[in-house]
């Protein structure tokens, strides 16, 4: 069952931003999404001012709303509903986004321009409507979740989780093996940048969402864990570390002007360049 949080978020139409999303306000009209609807139960309008708790504003909208609208800004969602009628459960999704995705080479462009083109396969990869599908699986190779991204350019470039699955989003992995395999495990604060470690042959790791990157879900895998944040993620880095005990470390980068996280090392530069940086 999705949570309250999800649920609102795909009902009001909203713009995730990780741990709150942007609408537009249920109570009052206004020009622009100005309500903000926080993660951990709240909401608050930044122009009527209207505040509250999610119970409140789940009674307010019902099951039947539908949002307001404004044609001059973008506001899209995957469609998580059509995509269930039409292709099932989490599996059904996956296999027929991996499908369209291999079917039709104009939606594989922004995979070779990533420079991760080689893990569509192995990662089982897909498209389906401006969204690419990243399979989230158990150690045990069971699909357990999946995330979205848009690459259509329509909104923001974000990533957005499966409303349905469990609230306590697990890791993704690109290579279980490699990391069962491997002492020391790399985590990153990103998907594409996880792949491009494993592509560049690191073990690595990340949550699904910023948000969920937890030491609870990095601990029992017994590894040591270098953190390896974007360029404007080593508070975060460091907070996690601490957290891990002697487990974590944080490996700083020195990133080019051009680049603010390891995948845009790898892209422009290549898994050399990326390994020395690191010093792996």
């Amino acid at each position: 069952m999705p949570n309250l949080y999800d649920t609102l978020l795909e009902r009001m139409e909203g713009r995730s931003y990780g741990h709150y999303f942007s609408c537009f306000c249920v109570f009052d009209v206004h020009k622009s999404p100005a309500m903000l609807v926080y993660e951990d139960g709240m909401f608050v309008c930044l122009s009527c001012g209207k505040k509250g708790n999610l119970k409140y504003l789940d009674k307010v909208t019902g099951s039947h709303f539908i949002p307001q609208r404004n044609n001059t800004v973008s506001r899209v969602l995957p469609r998580w509903r059509k995509w269930e009628e039409k292709y099932g459960d989490l599996e059904g999704i996956i296999f027929a986004a991996h499908r369209t995705l291999k079917r039709y080479p104009k939606f594989q462009e922004y995979f070779k321009k990533r420079k991760i083109y080689e893990y569509i396969d192995e990662g089982n990869i897909g498209y389906l409507d401006g969204w690419a599908t990243f399979p989230v699986y158990s150690s045990e190779h069971k699909i357990i979740d999946v995330v979205v991204r848009t690459i259509s350019g329509k909104g923001d470039v974000r990533y957005v989780v499966h409303p349905d699955t469990s609230e306590m989003r697990p890791l993704y992995v690109p290579s279980w093996d490699k990391v069962n395999q491997s002492q020391t495990v790399y985590v990153v604060y990103g998907i594409i940048d996880a792949i491009s470690l494993y592509l560049a042959g690191l073990p690595s790791v990340t949550g699904v969402t910023g948000k969920s990157l937890k030491a609870e879900l990095l601990k029992p895998l017994g590894k040591r864990f270098i953190i390896v944040p974007d360029a404007d993620e080593e508070k975060e880095a460091y907070k996690l570390a601490n957290k891990l005990g002697w487990r974590g470390r944080v490996q700083k980068i020195d990133y080019p002007s051009n680049c603010k996280d390891p995948d845009d090392i790898r892209k422009e530069y290549g898994n050399t360049a990326l390994l020395n940086l690191l010093g792996a």
